[in-house]
């Protein structure tokens, strides 16, 4: 049985769960504290899989470009594929607003389905 995982956040915690059920052993960390010495600032990073892949989980409307950017140097540093998962459909601005601050349109994914393809 693949053991159970948390986060205080609940969207990311069943993701978590999920991942952990089709893909056990894969998830490295939650809500880990990422440090960008080159941005001089700190951000976290919601789901780490395999140290390969790094998941930043949102639900709803509300996407931060400073947030984004953050995470996405921090992972082409740390050498990480950076995925953006929603479990919703975003709006075609939301979608341009991701690739033009440097998302992959294959990374912007929102639903389980493809996010478990995609970690293989």
């Amino acid at each position: 049985m693949p053991k159970t995982t948390a986060s205080g956040d609940k969207f990311v915690a069943n993701l978590a769960n999920i991942i952990e059920f089709s893909h056990p052993n894969k998830i490295k960390a939650i809500d880990a504290d990422i440090t960008n010495l080159s941005l001089r600032s700190r951000t976290d990073i919601d789901i780490n899989i395999a140290n390969a892949i790094w998941i930043e989980v949102k639900k709803g409307s509300k996407i931060s470009e400073w947030q984004v950017k953050k995470q996405l140097k921090a992972s082409e540093e740390e050498g990480m594929e950076y995925i953006y998962y929603t479990g919703d459909k975003l709006s075609k601005q939301q979608i341009k607003n991701l690739t033009d601050w440097g998302v992959k349109k294959e990374n912007i994914i929102n639903n389980t389905k493809d996010l478990m393809d995609k970690i293989k």
